[in-house]
């Protein structure tokens, strides 16, 4: 790698001449981005990522590799171990934090097993897959993607959307503003948005909180698997799922109960083996039976 080309183009960034865009794509075009850009750590029990203000992050789980590897936005970051934490921080450049000029993104690669990872954003979107970790994840503002991920997942946003594909494990994920979305999971633990709607498809559910103060909560094709609470204050409730094992006790101060019927059968079906209540102050609330058999009067 020739050095004095990647300080003329540091440089250049520095004096706000090109972007860090427009720097990569220069290191590209001169083949040589794969060899100023990667670079491999240790594997360490904890990893925590702050201080970054404006970053796209990605993360990775990959077991064919026995180390953690910067794919992208090497150059642009500093890395120290604590004990069996390793810490992940941006790099100055001259008396100036990277990523007032442009969006930083970074991208790592690792063992999918990694212990616990703490990860600090002010401003960017953070997407994670392939792994079996517990998350600890702080976002002021930005969208969350996870997908294909064990674990314990715990997520403190401001504002953005929150995506939740293939997970399998304990969650509690809070965002002031946003929607949270959950696919094909087996999930327990808490949702919850203050501005915002909560749609969960084809999910397992273990014991649950759901709650919104103003929006829609959305459950389609779901078999619950414990106790459970839906609230919202200003929205509707929609659950659609086996209802065989559950008795669902509903309250509207103003709004229509749809499925009044099958909500009267499960409440009076003997002992069930999980309780959900659903309640809402301005809003509907609808029940749909899909189990085998089941009644949608």
């Amino acid at each position: 790698m020739d050095n004095k080309v990647l300080e003329k183009l540091d440089k250049l960034v520095n004096e706000g001449k090109i972007t860090p865009e427009e720097k990569e794509e220069l290191l590209e075009a001169m083949g040589i981005k794969k060899e100023t850009t990667q670079a491999s750590l240790g594997l360490p029990e904890e990893i925590e990522i702050q201080g970054f203000k404006s970053a796209d992050l990605e993360i990775s789980g990959d077991n064919s590799v026995n180390c953690i590897i910067i794919e992208e936005g090497s150059e642009f970051i500093n890395t120290k171990m604590e004990g069996s934490t390793l810490k992940i921080y941006p790099e100055f450049l001259g008396r100036k934090i990277f990523g007032i000029f442009g969006l930083l993104r970074i991208k790592l690669r690792m063992p999918s097993s990694v212990q616990e990872i703490a990860i600090k954003l002010v401003s960017g979107d953070l997407n994670i897959y392939n792994m079996s970790s517990r998350f600890l994840i702080s976002l002021v503002s930005g969208d969350v993607k996870i997908s294909q991920v064990d674990g314990k997942l715990n997520v403190n946003a401001i504002s953005g959307d929150i995506s939740i594909d293939d997970f399998n494990g304990e969650a509690e994920v809070v965002t002031k503003s946003g929607d949270i979305k959950v696919g094909n999971s087996k999930i327990k633990g808490i949702l919850k948005t203050y501005s915002g709607d909560i749609s969960l498809s084809e999910a397992e559910l273990g014991e649950f909180k759901l709650s919104t103060y103003s929006g829609d909560i959305d459950i389609e094709k779901a078999d619950f698997k414990g106790n459970g609470e839906i609230v919202t204050y200003f929205g509707d409730i929609e659950i659609e799922g086996n209802v065989n094992d559950i008795s669902l006790k509903t309250e509207t101060l103003s709004g229509e109960i749809y499925g009044a019927k099958l909500i009267e059968e499960s409440l009076n079906k003997g002992k069930p083996l999980y309780e959900i209540t659903a309640r809402t102050k301005s809003g509907d609330i609808s029940l749909k039976d899909i189990s085998k058999g089941g009644r949608n009067e």
